[in-house]
């Protein structure tokens, strides 16, 4: 049958069509569903590769992906996982797949760029898994494009090391320590607040710093403070006390 022009053709009979009274109502059925389903904004597909398959999207414009049931929106470059996770605009040293997650190879350091949008959300927080070449601790900068901030990071730290409990404030500092404790891996979150505001932001880090197995040289970090400075940050960058580090997993979600 021929079909109806417009945004949402619809088919229809005409004096030459053959009568297929069953397939006719499925060919309107298919496309009344295909219709209704981009009016209220979300379109079906069979997987990803058809939606990535789609031609001319147009930025947020939003599709389900019907094997998984995960739901994508267009970013204006790319489909891309929708809700909560942060998409970074680009990764330098690193790569970001469609699920918003960052992993990287040894490299001296990973900034992820674009992921704190005012817009949306005030608060963020970031699960990571990092591999250290070497033994040592862990830091994380704010940054601005690819500009980093290095200076008026106040930590406020304790560290459980075997037996042993310590704390520690270190005002004025170069970084947002992730970690204090020297290891080669390092496992646990980070929760921003106002960080894409022109505000300080504050932190708090939940980091297990421990090879496997664990000894008693190492343990767990527990971490707070601020970024003294009133910026809009818009990203933030990873790296080692020395060495090089590998991001096995990285992802920013925002918090409501």
């Amino acid at each position: 049958m021929p079909n109806t022009s417009g945004a949402y053709p619809m088919p229809y009979p005409n004096s030459t069509a053959v009568p297929d009274v069953p397939g006719d109502v499925l060919l309107l059925a298919q496309a009344t569903d295909t219709a209704f389903t981009a009016i209220a904004g979300i379109r079906r597909y069979a997987n990803l590769a058809a939606i990535n398959a789609l031609a001319s999207p147009r930025a947020h414009d939003r599709a389900v992906a019907l094997d998984t049931g995960i739901e994508y929106r267009y970013s204006g470059s790319a489909w891309v996982t929708s809700g909560n996770v942060m998409h970074p605009s680009s990764v330098d040293n690193g790569t970001a797949a469609a699920s918003g997650e960052i992993t990287s190879a040894s490299v001296a350091l990973v900034r992820a760029r674009g992921v704190f949008v005012a817009a949306r959300f005030r608060r963020y927080e970031i699960a990571f898994d990092i591999t250290c070449a070497s033994s040592s601790a862990l830091n994380a900068q704010l940054a601005v494009a690819a500009t980093d901030t290095t200076v008026t990071y106040d930590n406020q730290r304790t560290t459980d090391i075997g037996a042993t409990r310590a704390a520690v404030q270190s005002l004025s500092n170069a970084n947002l320590i992730v970690s204090a404790i020297a290891s080669t891996r390092h496992v646990g979150k980070i929760t921003l607040a106002n960080p894409n505001n022109v505000d300080q932001t504050y932190y708090l880090v939940d980091t297990v710093s421990s090879p496997s197995p664990m000894t008693s040289a190492y343990g767990k970090y527990e971490g707070s403070g601020l970024q003294r400075a009133t910026t809009a940050f818009d990203g933030i960058h990873f790296s080692a006390g020395s060495g090089d580090i590998t991001v096995n997993s990285l992802s920013i979600t925002g918090v409501i």
